[in-house]
């Protein structure tokens, strides 16, 4: 596999695909696999590539490759790449922005109340719950057995002071041991 790249004149968008493929057809290094993968996703995000295909395009076209089977069960072996790293920074700006707007610090039962009223007249109710969902799920890594399992008394002030609030959220087991 690795003499394919040395046969190359060029690095583009389809050398990558057919390498990807191959290596899915082979079965033989999924870890070579999947760091290729997240080069080739590096590459196009600093612009690497002079061809005029987007990183949207280069995204589509990953989509319809196979994965290699890997036949160990090691669930976190390659966490980082499950999501592109922009993907991860689209979601963390996302997150951020809505918490900065949507959730300041507030000192007073009132600017509580007219904040409530603000997101009511906004019609985004669902849309926080989504974000605030979105969030607990991509912070903490909890499953949704463990999300639908929160009550009110698992989340509490751990910090806070003039400028900020920090709570901590107690997440239940998935699966108890008998």
């Amino acid at each position: 596999m690795v003499v394919f790249f040395k046969e190359l004149k060029s690095i583009n968008h389809d050398n990558i695909l057919y390498f990807l493929k191959s290596a899915t057809e082979l079965n033989k290094n999924s870890w070579l696999f999947y760091s290729v993968l997240f080069l080739s996703r590096k590459l196009e995000a600093v612009g690497f590539f002079t061809s005029s295909n987007s990183y949207e395009d280069l995204e589509d076209k990953l989509l319809f490759i196979p994965r290699p089977k890997t036949g160990d069960f090691g669930v976190y072996k390659n966490i980082d790449n499950v999501l592109p790293s922009s993907v991860i920074s689209l979601i963390e700006n996302g997150l951020t922005e809505w918490a900065t707007r949507y959730a300041p610090t507030l000192n007073s039962p009132k600017k509580k109340k007219e904040l409530l009223t603000k997101i009511k007249e906004l019609q985004i109710e669902s849309q926080l719950l989504d974000c605030i969902i979105l969030g607990l799920c991509f912070i903490t890594g909890a499953r949704p057995v463990q999300l639908s399992k929160i009550a009110v008394q698992d989340i509490c002030i751990d910090a806070q002071s003039n400028l900020t609030t920090r709570f901590a959220v107690m997440i239940p087991y998935a699966k108890k041991r008998k």
